[in-house]
């Protein structure tokens, strides 16, 4: 089977006249579709190799786009009009792949903090054309429980919400070289003030020599899920879960943890730890593995149409 991969400024059409940019790659012969969620700050170049692999090695078309604001996509940078624009965006694209593949399943699959924007959509916005979720080094931002390195001012947070000190985390081989600033008093305005939701509150950098990246409270407010247990009790469509071992950002077992216990029985089809595996590292097995899960993710599909 040939494969056929645009590189070209395709784009998705958002329902208030924004144009997402997003990298097509697609097999003559595809049996399903896949929207890849990039991970937070990150764009669809950061995804090529992963998905060219996989769509060489599987019948399935993906889709990587750049989020609103991001990468090649039109929007201000690190902000949105409103909160639930991004869940918004994300329904608009999701019509647009049923319209351009009518019958073929959909498969939605999302890396690092993209997972709490497909968790809270499918919890909230379930759609019987997607039929699977995969998450990728999933991270879990407003809740540190999950996180692998405590920030400055987490311990006070947790104290906050646990009235107890957070445990030590185990510490990871891997060094992350991303830097983060956010801002509790510019928080604190946001969520008092509405007049305010377009405050900046945190900023990031892949590393020292790069610039710092802003974003908004309410861009902030519409990336995360706010209840995540009761929104993972929610979701009706098998989850299939990849980490790495040495993630530097999230902590492994805590995270398989949360999906056991509040995912409805038999919804977790599979989780899988990969040894000496980080948090982007990760996605050079993530192609294969997941042509895996779509081979188990399909077939059954088809076998019920």
């Amino acid at each position: 089977m040939a494969m056929k991969h645009d590189r070209h400024d395709a784009a998705f059409l958002m329902r208030d006249g924004c144009r997402l940019h997003y990298r097509h790659y697609s097999m003559t012969t595809a049996q399903s579709v896949m929207l890849l969620l990039p991970g937070f700050g990150l764009t669809s170049e950061d995804y090529v190799s992963c998905c060219q692999h996989l769509a060489k090695s599987s019948a399935v078309t993906v889709y990587s786009p750049d989020l609103r604001g991001q990468g090649q996509s039109q929007g201000g940078e690190g902000d949105v009009a409103y909160i639930g624009q991004l869940q918004d965006d994300l329904s608009d694209m999701i019509a647009a792949l049923q319209q351009n593949h009518p019958g073929l399943p959909v498969v939605l699959a999302a890396h690092s903090g993209s997972s709490s924007l497909a968790i809270n959509y499918l919890a909230t916005r379930p759609d019987p054309m997607v039929v699977a979720l995969y998450l990728l080094a999933p991270v879990f931002f407003g809740h540190m429980e999950y996180d692998r390195e405590l920030q400055r001012a987490y311990p006070f947070i947790y104290y906050g919400r646990y009235h107890r000190k957070p445990a030590p985390h185990p510490a990871s081989q891997l060094r992350m070289n991303q830097e983060f600033r956010y801002s509790l008093l510019r928080h604190g305005l946001g969520r008092t003030f509405s007049a305010l939701q377009h405050i900046r509150v945190l900023q990031v950098r892949r590393d020292a020599g790069q610039p710092w990246r802003n974003y908004s409270f309410r861009f902030l407010q519409s990336y995360r899920c706010r209840d995540l247990t009761q929104s993972l009790e929610r979701i009706r469509v098998p989850v299939w879960l990849m980490v790495g071992q040495e993630d530097e950002v999230m902590l492994p077992d805590a995270v398989f943890t949360l999906l056991n216990w509040h995912l409805a029985p038999g919804l977790l089809r599979e989780s899988r730890c990969l040894a000496r595996m980080g948090h982007f590292s990760i996605l050079a097995m993530a192609a294969t593995l997941m042509g895996h899960w779509l081979r188990a993710t399909v077939t059954p599909q088809a076998g019920m149409q």
